[in-house]
């Protein structure tokens, strides 16, 4: 039973990533006239914006709340292969990166909650890869441990990079954006093949 529940988990995770990346990407391209250097990708979603219409707000923030709620189902396997303390708390932070990615869809751009989840979802997944990142190196997994942690600083640099260059809430916002939506996305591949 329990190789099922991992079977299954490790699915939920790899349809995490499908489902959220195709949905952003349809959004944008179905768009009448998104631009990644003009937009951030929560226009997609956005009430009233005219990059939005009733079709890219359903990709996008469906595609968000389903990709969360699969997320949840892939740390059911972080959970059970964690092997100390720092991994424990990847998956801490890797849940609530999952239920914050949700709450961006249920709570689109220009709605009060939209930039504490966003906010919230950054973060959450930088602690979730430096958690997972040193906890792989204590367990002795080197380059796996070094890679995880390499991904943490690219989330971060990406957005020291973007705000060096003027205010977070920017035209463009959507290539940071999706820099990291790659890196998790990336992660969450990567990591699902040592389990299966």
């Amino acid at each position: 039973m329990g190789v099922q529940y991992e079977r299954a988990s490790i699915a939920a995770g790899v349809s995490a990533v499908a489902v959220s990346l195709l949905a952003v990407v349809l959004a944008t391209l179905v768009s009448p006239s998104f631009a990644w250097t003009s937009h951030a990708l929560s226009n997609l979603g956005e009430p009233g914006h005219a990059v939005a219409t009733d079709l890219t707000r359903l990709l996008f923030n469906s595609g968000l709340k389903l990709g969360g709620l699969l997320g949840l189902g892939f740390s059911y396997v972080l959970f059970v292969h964690a092997r100390n303390p720092f991994e424990y708390v990847g998956v801490a932070a890797f849940v609530v990166s999952m239920l914050a990615m949700g709450a961006i869809g249920v709570f689109p751009a220009g709605t009060t909650l939209h930039f504490p989840a966003f906010l919230t979802f950054y973060g959450s997944l930088t602690a979730a890869l430096l958690g997972f990142g040193v906890g792989t190196l204590l367990a002795g997994e080197r380059e796996r441990g070094l890679a995880t942690i390499l991904l943490a600083v690219v989330n971060v640099g990406s957005w020291v990079v973007w705000m060096l260059g003027g205010p977070l809430l920017r035209p463009g916002l959507a290539i940071p954006e999706f820099v990291v939506a790659l890196v998790l996305g990336g992660w969450m591949l990567t990591t699902s093949t040592r389990y299966r």
